[in-house]
């Protein structure tokens, strides 16, 4: 009796696997399949921006940033092949898409943790993200998140560690 049933599970399993296999052919043949140069994805690029960038200033602080942020740095972690915008606000992590067109910088609806967090530096730093419509390399370790041509904050690419 036992190796009816176990000839019978295996048996149950190799139809639904087969069954599931016919139904994933069914689907990929009702789309449109994708002739060459027709492609409407955009060509995404790697950007200089991509990667992760710790802040080093907030300018319109009237207290110094290690007071505001005494354990750990809010940072921000672009994935622009993706088109999201990760990162921390030293205290939450959020999650935002971003769109970048020239040096112009759009970034949408944050994406949070909802951690309680001591002091006014989350709010300082995302009140700060929130103004930003333009950015600038400053050099190849340097970002400069602006409104305008007026810097907000300023960052630094975190370096990589190897071991």
């Amino acid at each position: 009796m036992r190796p009816v049933i176990v000839f019978l599970f295996f048996t149950i399993l190799f139809l639904s696997a087969c069954n599931n296999n016919k139904t994933e052919k069914a689907a990929s043949l009702n789309e449109p399949s994708a002739s060459p140069g027709t492609d409407s994805s955009p060509v995404v690029t790697t950007s200089p921006l991509n990667g992760s960038w710790d802040l080093i200033n907030i300018t319109d602080l009237k207290i110094a940033l290690s007071k505001l942020y005494p354990r750990q740095k809010p940072n921000l972690n672009f994935d622009l092949a993706s088109g999201v915008l990760t990162g921390s606000t030293a205290c939450n992590r959020f999650s935002a898409p971003v769109k970048i067109i020239d040096s112009s910088i759009s970034i949408g609806e944050l994406g949070m943790t909802k951690i309680a967090c001591p002091g006014d530096g989350e709010q300082k730093f995302l009140e700060a993200l929130k103004k930003t419509t333009t950015y600038a390399l400053v050099d190849s370790v340097t970002l400069s998140l602006r409104k305008g041509d007026a810097e907000v904050m300023r960052f630094s690419r975190k370096q990589k560690v190897i071991l």
